[in-house]
């Protein structure tokens, strides 16, 4: 019924609303009308161009750190759901740009923000963590290798995978070197995750005796990493799969 920017701001406005009511009443069903609707909105008002991305970029970290707050983990997976679907339509309709990778970085940036920061006692939380980081990684790294060219011969592609990869595998070995107990978890989530990217990258940029040495290395640090992992080996599992 609206123009594109001014139901952008109308739908802002009403999420903001929501978020805040449901902050102080303790209100789910709010929450998820509000913040839901509004990470849905650039889809609905034919709003998906560089403005309807960036909005929704920004109500996706307005929904993540309201989610974290308050501990709302469902919340923050139906909200990861509600914005790579959008992200996702846009993404496929769009040739790459330097905008539209940094896009999907920041996506991917602001999904593992979130899910490092849930936090709980009980191991449904951690492997709900590990669930977004894992497919926060498998989001971006599709959509960046469709939006690149990755034949026989093109190494943008493959490179993009491998920077997916190399990102997850820092910020791995950073939350292990921290040495937190909370941290560990989402530290072999990381790994498992890189190690898979990796294998990906190496296919797209690697041939014959150099990509079966590159397949086996990795075959080696996963069976390490499955070892070492002791109770944290179903998350790494669930990084690997």
């Amino acid at each position: 019924l609206l123009p594109g920017p001014v139901a952008l701001l109308g739908a802002s406005v009403v999420g903001a609303l929501a978020t805040a009511l449901a902050a102080r009443w303790q209100s789910r069903t709010i929450a998820t009308l509000g913040i839901l609707g509004c990470l849905l909105a650039p889809l609905f008002a034919d709003g998906l161009g560089g403005p309807g991305v960036l909005f929704l970029l920004i109500a996706y970290g307005a929904a993540a750190a309201a989610c974290t707050l308050r501990g709302w983990t469902w919340l923050a997976v139906a909200s990861f759901v509600a914005a790579g679907g959008p992200l996702a339509v846009w993404s496929l309709a769009e040739p790459a740009t330097v905008t539209h990778l940094a896009s999907l970085a920041a996506f991917g940036a602001l999904t593992i923000a979130a899910a490092s920061r849930l936090r709980g006692p009980d191991a449904l939380l951690a492997r709900i963590s590990g669930l977004l980081i894992a497919s926060g990684a498998l989001l971006i790294g599709a959509l960046g290798l469709d939006a690149l060219p990755h034949g026989p011969g093109e190494l943008a592609g493959g490179l993009w995978v491998g920077g997916v990869a190399a990102a997850h595998a820092l910020l791995g070995v950073v939350l292990l070197l921290r040495g937190r107990e909370s941290d560990r978890s989402l530290a072999h989530v990381c790994l498992g995750t890189a190690l898979v990217a990796s294998d990906v990258a190496i296919g797209l940029l690697a041939g014959g005796v150099a990509l079966t040495v590159a397949w086996a290395t990795t075959a080696l640090l996963i069976a390490f990493l499955v070892q070492r992992a002791g109770r944290d080996r179903d998350l790494l599992r669930l990084g690997l799969g």
